[in-house]
């Protein structure tokens, strides 16, 4: 796996020199050093090498699902791409890009994958905030998973999941010379290009059949909403018939602009929809949509990774006088 240079602001904070993919590419050719895919199996303190799991017999039995930050363009900017890989054939599913890891791109990857292959029996994933909470209770996107009857299944190590991981170092090698040699402009195109085209294309090269041709893939059911599914569940309190969801103010309204009116205190049930981004509050069998009226207060955490960070930060705080007096 080739080294991921910092992103621009990283650059910025610490003083460094901008390098591209190929100017790491060069320096590992010049020094003689060996990419960690190419020093063969791991072994123990005996020298005894450690066995790989055989894959699963059926498609469909088990997804691999990983994320992995990369500038894919090579202009500084890292993007992280979420990938499910099939085990019992290695090929790949789907794929998302986003700008950084989160539930919102493991759920549009995962729609992808149920909307195009079926619903897979189980996920294999990290123990990250994206599929298990450490308190052990579940996120936003265990219930999505549930709600499709998909059993997680977490893994202790990245090497756990070896083939979604070794999939991550393919894709961070050969993407970014695919996406000139393919043309693809930009981080607006690479999605669909990902799954309509570089996925089927990658399939036919690496993929392989699986043991058993039955599938454990099952089709999605009849009639089912998946904007239902794909969505966060949250319990939000009114107040003054609004409501606060992710630092914004919002109002609920109805498809015909009705404010819905509810008494101060009210716990509502809030969704956020992981592919529109759109809020809407369901109450009595009726969905409201949530209009932005403003910004909550500034009274969170907020970052200042320098002195100048933090010298705007409190002229923004004590008002506009103070930060013209300074």
């Amino acid at each position: 796996m080739w080294l991921n240079f910092p992103a621009a602001n990283k650059v910025e904070r610490y003083g460094l020199t901008a390098r591209s993919a190929s100017w790491f590419r060069d320096l590992f050719a010049r020094q003689g050093w060996r990419s960690p895919a190419s020093r063969g199996p791991r072994r123990d303190s005996d020298g005894r090498q450690h066995p790989m799991r055989a894959p699963l017999a059926r498609a469909g039995a088990m997804a691999q699902v990983d994320g992995t930050p990369y500038d894919w363009f090579g202009d500084g900017a890292s993007w992280c791409t979420r990938l499910a890989v099939d085990d019992a054939t290695t090929g790949v599913l789907a794929g998302w890009f986003m700008e950084r890891e989160c539930a919102r791109g493991y759920a549009r990857m995962m729609r992808q994958v149920v909307t195009r292959h079926g619903v897979p029996r189980s996920m294999y994933s990290d123990k990250d905030a994206a599929s298990g909470a450490k308190d052990g209770s579940p996120t936003q996107f265990a219930l999505m998973m549930a709600d499709l009857g998909i059993r997680m299944i977490f893994a202790n190590s990245p090497q756990a999941k070896g083939r979604v991981e070794r999939y991550n170092s393919t894709a961070q090698m050969r993407l970014p010379t695919d996406l000139v040699r393919f043309g693809v402009g930009g981080y607006d195109e690479i999605n669909g290009w990902s799954d309509d085209f570089y996925a089927p294309y990658l399939n036919t090269k690496f993929s392989y059949p699986p043991r058993d041709a039955r599938s454990d893939f099952t089709p999605l059911r009849e009639g089912v909403d998946l904007s239902r599914v794909f969505r966060t569940r949250q319990t939000r309190v009114s107040h003054g018939c609004t409501i606060s969801c992710e630092g914004t103010v919002h109002v609920m309204v109805d498809e015909d602009g009705v404010l819905l009116e509810v008494a101060d205190g009210t716990r509502l049930s809030v969704h956020v929809d992981a592919i529109t981004e759109e809020t809407c509050v369901e109450r009595s069998g009726r969905r409201w949509a949530c209009v932005p009226v403003a910004k909550r207060g500034g009274r969170g955490p907020a970052p200042a990774q320098d002195r100048r960070q933090l010298q705007a930060l409190l002229a923004e705080m004590q008002g506009p006088n103070a930060a013209r007096e300074g």
